[in-house]
């Protein structure tokens, strides 16, 4: 359940940044974003994987959210 949470709220925040949609170039630029490889962005894009804390908060603070929004374990998008 927290994956697909996660994926969809985080490709969400994606598009607001104006993050390329297709999926090529959204792993890519995500990956080159954290500084992970780009078959874990893919996982992560794709609710296959749900970040470990240090990974969400790294995205969360990239994305000015709240880490705990982001994982779906809150309601509250801002910190």
């Amino acid at each position: 359940m927290h994956n697909r949470v996660f994926a969809e709220r985080l490709n969400h925040e994606l598009d607001a940044i104006g993050v390329p949609q297709p999926l090529h170039e959204r792993e890519e630029a995500f990956a080159k974003m954290l500084h992970i490889p780009r078959f874990k962005a893919s996982a992560l894009l794709e609710g296959q994987l749900t970040p470990d804390q240090a990974l969400a908060q790294r995205i969360a603070e990239e994305l000015e959210v709240n880490p705990q929004w982001l994982i779906g374990k809150s309601a509250d998008r801002r910190n």
